[in-house]
């Protein structure tokens, strides 16, 4: 009597927990490596994707087993000539799309830069033309930008804005207004026609106060210069006009007006900074026994 052969183990997938009584086919069954037992068998759609997923975490061309540590193996059944030539062009394609990328970004910047600067040059330009329009009138100021030349029309005229923003930007007050707190106490003439700087704080140690200097909105300075540096040459000719219209020469009369202009807003400016300090300096707390109770 023939005794029944024995019934071959189960396969089990170690990715899905699939098993060979669901997937009877055996060409869907594969042990890629050397492990035995529940981790030998695998799915070969199962072990695909888990070979494709191990690839992309961790860049390697050659994916292992976790358990063994034996590589898996991966050939291609269909892989004629052609492919590998289009999969070489299509490389070069792309390499040559990153490289056109970066090229075209570079000249985006230094194009979007050269720009800016043409612009800021252009703007320059047309308002040095404009100032000497509005120094030398329209009939006279026309004929000087006719004989400038080009060095002087394309050279000298976009300077203009920019020394008139530098005489804005430039903050020379704060020496001026500390040379004037030290020695305007020490002679006894000026210090009584400038009595706001003679004031003396409190030499108490206790009572002193460190003056910290109000900050600056920026956005409310910058308004206020662009505002400054485009009326400038307007304020220039008002006041050489004004003050000094005996005097031969427009171009004289507008360096007196403007000299004039700067000196009277910085003196402003210089009168207000002290008027603050003063302020601050002179506060006090009272005890509550001084305070003024209302009956």
């Amino acid at each position: 009597m023939n005794s029944p052969k024995p019934l071959s183990p189960s396969k089990t997938c170690w990715i899905c927990h699939g098993t060979d009584e669901e997937e009877e086919d055996p060409e869907l069954w594969v042990n890629p490596c050397k492990c035995k037992g529940t981790c030998q068998w695998v799915h070969h759609a199962c072990i695909l994707r888990w070979i494709e997923q191990k690839k992309k975490v961790s860049q390697v061309k050659v994916v292992e087993c976790s358990q063994c540590q034996a590589p898996y193996s991966v050939i291609y059944t269909y892989d004629p000539s052609y492919f590998r030539h289009l999969s070489w062009i299509e490389d070069k394609i792309i390499l040559l799309y990153y490289r056109s990328y970066i090229i075209l970004r570079l000249l985006y910047t230094y194009v979007v830069r050269f720009a800016i600067a043409v612009s800021f040059y252009c703007v320059a330009l047309a308002y040095g033309a404009i100032s000497v329009l509005v120094v030398y009138g329209i009939t006279e100021g026309m004929n000087m930008l006719g004989n400038m030349g080009i060095p002087g029309f394309f050279g000298g005229l976009p300077l203009i804005p920019v020394l008139i923003g530098a005489a804005e930007y430039i903050d020379w007050e704060q020496p001026v207004l500390k040379f004037l707190r030290t020695y305007v106490p020490k002679i006894p003439n000026v210090r009584d026609m400038l009595p706001i700087f003679n004031f003396k704080p409190d030499k108490d140690q206790k009572l002193r106060v460190a003056y910290v200097q109000p900050k600056r909105d920026w956005g409310t300075t910058i308004v206020r210069n662009f505002s400054c540096i485009i009326l400038f040459p307007m304020f220039c000719v008002i006041c050489g006009n004004v003050f000094f219209g005996s005097v031969q020469g427009s171009l004289t009369r507008v360096v007196l007006g403007g000299l004039l202009y700067l000196l009277a807003k910085s003196s402003f400016r210089i009168f207000l900074l002290q008027a603050r300090y003063v302020h601050h300096k002179s506060r006090r707390v009272l005890s509550w026994n001084k305070r003024e109770v209302p009956t």
